[in-house]
């Protein structure tokens, strides 16, 4: 049996407390800069993205 049933049942009430535990917010790759991610970047959202740089 678990010690504390509601332990994730309790609601943050900030980012600061988040983050506290290691939760880093969630990005979307599209979001990214191109040199972050193949597919960010760019002026609309398209597919695609860098050329591929495999040997």
């Amino acid at each position: 049996m678990v010690s504390n049933p509601n332990h994730g049942i309790r609601r943050l009430g900030k980012v600061e407390q988040s983050r506290w535990l290691g939760r880093r917010p969630i990005v979307r790759g599209v979001a990214m800069n191109p040199v972050d991610y193949p597919y960010g970047g760019g002026e609309g959202r398209m597919k695609g993205g860098r050329p591929s740089v495999s040997p």
